[in-house]
């Protein structure tokens, strides 16, 4: 469902769970890849997971934190 067609509810969860997702993420470390990825997997559920690729993606991994990416990579392998 794009974030338009969101209620202001809706819309407001949406941005609470971005924020949630930003601060795992903002904190993941080789040294908490287990712990961080615990958390990731409640937050993010089946109907954001292609949000969630492609934010990693097109804002993480590309653009934001490119010295990330050895971490990163890790994320699939512990997230399936």
């Amino acid at each position: 469902m794009p974030c338009m067609q969101f209620t202001t509810s809706e819309a407001r969860s949406w941005l609470c769970l971005q924020d949630a997702i930003n601060v795992q993420i903002n904190n993941l470390a080789r040294d908490n890849l287990h712990d961080k990825l615990d958390i990731l997997s409640d937050l993010v559920t089946d109907e954001f997971w292609p949000w969630f690729a492609n934010y990693m993606v097109v804002k993480r991994a590309a653009q934001v934190w490119p010295s990330q990416l050895l971490v990163y990579a890790h994320l699939p392998t512990h997230t399936t």
